[in-house]
Formats: C-alpha cells, structure tokens, sequence
C-alpha cells in the first residue's frame, strides 16, 4: 500500500514540473532582488590582522553584473605577488606594512539595490572596508638604574652592574602590539621572578647574576626575548631600608637587600606594644630570629604567645643591644614605634568582586541607587577621580550639594549590583576606608555604609562635625558582629542634611575583613 502511495506522489511532481516548464511567463518569487552582501574572513569580529597573514574577502551580494575591488598599496596575493585590484567575488589577500588600509569594493547591480532592509535608487554601490594591520610580534624592551639614571646593555653576558636594593625599571618596546607580556627574572640557584605588569619596578635583593627573559604575546603571535647573566649584583654601601612589617602567626621585617645571620641577634632588642580593643596585651616577647628560607632580606620574629589580627601592634629595635647587619656588612640602625599590617585579614570586598580600591572602576560601576530627594543632591554619574589618591590612581569623589545626600551601590560591567557580604553569625568583621576631605561646612555631616539587613540600625562608618582637618588623608574604621549567618547588604551613604555648605570628600582603600577574636 505504501508503495502505491509513493508513485503516486513521483507522477504529480512530474506532471508539475512540465506544467510549469511550459510558462514561459513564471518567475520564482524575490529572483529578481538585487542585495549587497559583503564580509571578511574577519566575520563579526574587528576587521584587525597582522602583516603577511591571509585576509578573506567575500562577495555574497546578489544580482552583481560587475565588480571590482581596489586594495591600494603594499598588497599581495597569497604567492606574495602584488595586486592592486580584483573582480574575483572572494579575493585572498596579504597586507605587508602595518597601519590602517582601505579596501574599496565597487559594484554594478542589475537593478536598484538593497542595502539591509532598505531599497536605494541606484544600481551601483561602493563598500569600503577599513583593516587595521599590526606589525609583528617582535620582542623587545628598554632597562633603567633608577637611582643613577643610566641604561642597562640588553645583550647576552652584559652582567650589568646593579648595587643591591636599588630599584630597575623595565619598559616594553615590543613591536605588534602585544596585549600579554611576561617578565622572567631568574638565577642559577633557583630563584625566579614573574610579573605581567608594564612598565615594570623592581628590585634585587641577593647577590649574584641574574637572566632576564621578556615575553611578548598577542592574538596573532609570541615572541622571546632572553639574555643570559643580563645583570651583576654587587654588595652596596647604601643604607638598608625597612620596607615593610606584617604579620600572621609570627612578625615578619622586610628589607631592602638581604640580611646576614639574623639568628645571632639578642631577642632583647626588640620591643613589642600591643593593644587589644584599646587593652594593653602583655606577656607577648620576640624570642628568637630567622631568615625566610625563599627571601632572605625578610627576618621572621618567633613569639613566645599568639597574636592575632585584631592585636594592634607596634614594635622597635634598639641597634645598641641588637647586630642585625645586611649580607653586605651594612649595620640594620634602630627604629621605633613601626605599626605592624596583619595579613591574614580576609577582606570580603575582594571575595565579592566589590573594588573597595577604585582601581579597576569606572563611573559606570557606583550607580545612584535612586532613593530620590535630598539622596540624589551630588555628583552623580563622576564618582570616579584621580585628583586625590590615597593609593594607587583613583579614588571615589562625593560632591554634595547643602542638605543634599548620596547614595550609591556598587555594580560589575555587568550590571550586577554587587553590594552584598557573606557573614556569619558571632564573628567579628571591621569595615574600614581612607578619607580625605576637600570642603565642608561648619554643621555635622556623616559618609558612611549602612548594613539594612538590621533594619538600618547598624551602620559603618564616620560622623564629621565641621572641625576636622583637611587636605590630608585618615583613616577611619569600625566593628560589626554579626547576630546571624546571611548575606548582609549595603549601600554607600554620604549625607550632608543641617551643614553649612557643601561636602566634597574622597574615599579609597574601602574593606570590609573578618577579625580574629582575642580569647
């Protein structure tokens, strides 16, 4: 029975088809429209390429009756011959200089042409295609004594002649435009360096050679760089600089170049003062030194109890009962009073994508949260400055208006609100910024955040009664306990309501960390 069916259905088409092929007068629906329709080998995206690399040019416009393609100078076919101009519907062509090139497609239509959706009163029609050709990945950089201001020799062996300590400076001068670039320092004991930054600081604290390898990448190749015994760096006489202090479990002191033989050094010439919520913490003493085992420009205090990062500490050496000296023989001098930084602070800004640092913002990120009235009397929409930065480049800028206010969240180039932090129930959390006031009135005035899960009850953050100091940077910072594990949101309020003129303040360096509880 199928079968039957089947034949069936074989002669009607048949008998169709010469019914139709007997109309001289038919003619298939929309043969005769005429539509440009031109592309790359680039599709959708940025018509960029590098030189010498095949380039994909395509005609699928219908009704064409002619067309010609001009590619302008310094163009070649795919043998490298060169071409100036083309009928073909699909050329393939090189670019072999780098810059902006126009390629131009001019074409006759059987009729009018569509362009789009739109019907033009012209049969002809003109394309042209702007292709943005780089330059070959070729590596390549530039090196810098900062403190002499002399340039270092890139060649293989140069052992260029660098006191230790001191800071060098690397420049990229690679060709292509290479959007990836990795510097590598390294010597034969094992030591080895990474960075991705340009330009790029440093400095080298052990004696001894060093290779430097400069790696320069993008989307159409990579390129390396690498010279052997690049630097030499010898003992200095130059004083030794205490960089930094931190902390986790034990107190950790960071020189400028490497220390000699710090276990020799009398405990006793170390003093520590440490506070907890504002009471004295005893019983806590240095009772030995070490090396880091990877760093040896960073002595380690062991300590005879525990500290934690809500202990705030301060801490001196007396030279005259201590000997620390660099490995170059340089005696470390005696310092006082130098605040210890905890690294073992969790900030949750930074767990949740929320840039407290301003750094990786623009204006887009710190959106009005449209509370109306008074909350919208500031500058919106140019939040972001770089007139005044406590670190870094950038900071956030509040310009408010008398009895005007502002109030912002925080979203990603997304869109995404991101003005949320997970906490837990019982734990401590400190909330914390930088602050720097430009103008105020002679009235009170607050900046501040306010934690609503709480029914706003709880708010972060500083009151300013008319007589603070301006023109400099502070720091202010408060405590929150959380009476529940959620994810507790925020917003960012400023609010100058009974002043007598306006508010124009910065902020920067905002966190939000989880805080060790001191038994």
């Amino acid at each position: 029975m199928n079968k039957k069916y089947i034949n069936i259905g074989i002669i009607l088409s048949l008998f169709v088809l010469l019914f139709t092929a007997c109309d001289d007068d038919y003619e298939a629906p929309g043969s005769d429209v005429n539509h440009a329709f031109i592309t790359t080998s680039f599709g959708n995206k940025t018509n960029r390429t590098q030189i010498n690399n095949r380039v994909n040019l395509m005609d699928f416009s219908k009704g064409v009756k002619s067309r010609t393609w001009t590619f302008g100078d310094n163009v070649v076919d795919l043998d490298y011959n060169p071409i100036a101009s083309s009928t073909e519907e699909y050329p393939k062509i090189r670019f072999t200089t780098p810059g902006q090139h126009s390629v131009i497609l001019t074409q006759t239509y059987n009729g009018n042409v569509w362009i789009g959706e739109t019907e033009t009163s012209s049969a002809s029609y003109d394309t042209t295609i702007t292709i943005t050709v780089v330059d070959s990945i070729r590596a390549d950089f530039s090196a810098v004594r900062v403190q002499e201001g002399t340039t270092l020799t890139n060649a293989e062996g140069a052992l260029n002649v660098i006191e230790g300590g001191r800071e060098i400076s690397f420049t990229d001068l690679s060709t292509g435009e290479p959007n990836d670039l990795k510097w590598i320092l390294s010597r034969p004991d094992g030591f080895r360096r990474e960075v991705t930054e340009a330009p790029y600081t440093t400095k080298l604290n052990s004696v001894g050679n060093y290779d430097v390898t400069y790696i320069a990448s993008s989307d159409f190749g990579k390129d390396t760089l690498a010279f052997k015994d690049y630097i030499k760096i010898i003992p200095s006489t130059d004083p030794m600089i205490l960089e930094s202090i931190t902390a986790d479990k034990k107190i950790r002191l960071t020189y400028s170049r490497d220390v000699e033989y710090p276990a020799y050094c009398d405990p006793a010439s170390i003093t520590l003062n440490i506070t907890n919520d504002g009471n004295p913490v005893s019983g806590i003493t240095v009772t030995g030194f070490s090396l880091d085992a990877n760093m040896p420009n960073i002595i380690i205090l062991s300590l005879s109890n525990e500290i934690y990062n809500t202990d705030e500490i301060t801490i001196s050496y007396d030279d005259a009962v201590g000997n620390l000296v660099s490995a170059d023989g340089m005696k470390i001098d005696s310092f006082t009073d130098e605040a210890v930084t905890f690294t073992t602070r969790k900030d949750l800004f930074e767990v949740t994508g929320f840039d407290g640092t301003v750094e990786n913002s623009t204006n887009y990120n710190w959106a009005y949260a449209w509370w109306g009235g008074e909350w919208g009397k500031y500058n919106i929409g140019n939040n972001v400055s770089t007139a005044e930065v406590y670190e870094g480049t950038q900071s956030l800028y509040f310009d408010m208006q008398t009895n005007g206010g502002a109030i912002l969240n925080f979203r990603n180039d997304a869109g995404t609100n991101l003005n949320t932090v997970p906490v837990e129930a019982g734990k401590l959390y400190e909330g914390s910024f930088w602050i720097y006031i430009e103008e105020q009135g002679t009235e009170a005035s607050n900046l501040l955040w306010m934690l609503p899960n709480n029914g706003w009850a709880t708010m972060m953050g500083v009151y300013l009664g008319g007589t603070e100091t301006t023109g400099e940077w502070y720091k202010v910072s408060t405590r929150y306990e959380a009476t529940a594990t959620e994810d507790l949101s925020f917003v960012i309020r400023g609010h100058n309501p009974t002043a007598t003129g306006p508010l124009k303040i910065y902020i920067d360096n905002m966190k939000f960390e989880e805080l060790e509880r001191r038994p």
